[in-house]
């Protein structure tokens, strides 16, 4: 849970940053919604920092799902997807590609 909670507080800190730009002050004297000034114009400007965190986020839930099958020999279903190449997936490597994902993130 924690991981998302940090993704909201970014996503609010960049919305807010950006909220208090020219160009929002520009579209809300168009008349646009609230709405529509966070989808149209806040939310893209506000992504760029957002993304990084959300591609490390998924990194790491793919590490540990990895760690997870190795330790309670499950079916390999991330391994078996993201790694096809038949080294990695061999029964004998998993003590040591477990440790080696786990370093390299």
């Amino acid at each position: 849970m924690a991981p998302t909670t940090e993704v909201i507080r970014l996503t609010r800190a960049s919305v807010s940053e950006v909220m208090t730009k020219n160009y929002i002050k520009v579209a809300q004297t168009k008349g646009l919604s609230t709405f529509e000034i966070v989808r149209r114009h806040a939310m893209k400007n506000a992504l760029p920092p957002i993304i990084p965190k959300l591609g490390m986020q998924f990194a790491a839930m793919m590490t540990f799902a990895m760690l997870t099958e190795s330790i309670f020999n499950g079916r390999e279903l991330v391994a078996g997807y993201l790694m096809p190449l038949p080294i990695i997936t061999m029964s004998p490597f998993k003590l040591v590609r477990s440790p080696w994902v786990a370093l390299s993130y």
